[in-house]
């Protein structure tokens, strides 16, 4: 599933806590093996019309991520398997589905590049017969970001519900637990209809905080604040 984060939005960034709360809009992904063949087709909806081929073993040498955005997610997929990516089918075709988190042909901002990431490694898991292994979901995201985000749509895809998320100082996988919703309190989503970059809005934030020289700026350390008091749980009088 995709995601809505509810509070601790870029705050996360810098360490405080995160709610998110999974939606029903979701990624599919689907391998079918092709036997004898030695390559992979990669189709890719709401990502892209055209199915392009790539060699599996080229991949795993290759030390850069090819430029589409299908083959990039699969190859930084491939290294956070490590050696066990060796042992997948050599060919098939590989389906990673979004449309769902396109309306009109605008993307809603509901995670979808988390969302299809999270169910890649689920398939790849599956296709060595390994046991879910989140961490591997949330090195991968990481890596295709170039190391930016917090990795809370990652946790909403991996769990659903609503989710609260602690980074770790040490940059390890974040701390997870299901996060009590009350049963009076109600949701809605509004699209404004506009679509808007995550990337351009991280770097727009980190370039906030490097002008404050390191010194946590009094509207993050109010933001943090509030989160860190909103993680310890909602009551409704």
């Amino acid at each position: 599933p995709g995601k809505l984060v509810l509070w601790g939005e870029y705050a996360v960034l810098a360490g405080a806590p995160a709610v998110a709360l999974a939606v029903d809009r979701r990624a599919h992904c689907q391998f079918v093996p092709s036997p004898g063949e030695r390559v992979w087709k990669l189709q890719a909806p709401g990502l892209s019309d055209a199915t392009t081929t790539v060699s599996l073993d080229g991949m795993l040498i290759s030390s850069a991520p090819n430029p589409g955005a299908s083959e990039a997610l699969l190859w930084h997929a491939l290294c956070a398997l490590k050696g066990a990516a060796n042992q997948l089918p050599a060919g098939g075709t590989l389906i990673m589905d979004s449309n769902a988190f396109h309306e009109a042909g605008a993307k809603l901002g509901l995670g979808s590049s988390a969302a299809v990431c999270t169910a890649l490694m689920g398939v790849l898991q599956h296709l060595l017969a390994m046991p879910l292994d989140e961490t591997l979901a949330f090195q991968a995201h990481r890596s295709a970001q170039g190391g930016k985000g917090s990795g809370i749509d990652i946790a909403a895809a991996l769990r659903g519900g609503s989710v609260l998320l602690r980074p770790q100082s040490d940059r390890a996988t974040p701390q997870i637990t299901a996060y009590p919703w009350p049963d009076a309190l109600h949701w809605q989503a509004v699209w404004t209809g506009q679509s808007a970059s995550t990337t351009k809005h991280i770097r727009r934030f980190d370039s906030w905080l490097a002008e404050h020289q390191g010194n946590a700026p009094p509207a993050l350390t109010y933001l943090m604040d509030c989160a860190e008091a909103l993680a310890g749980g909602l009551t409704l009088d």
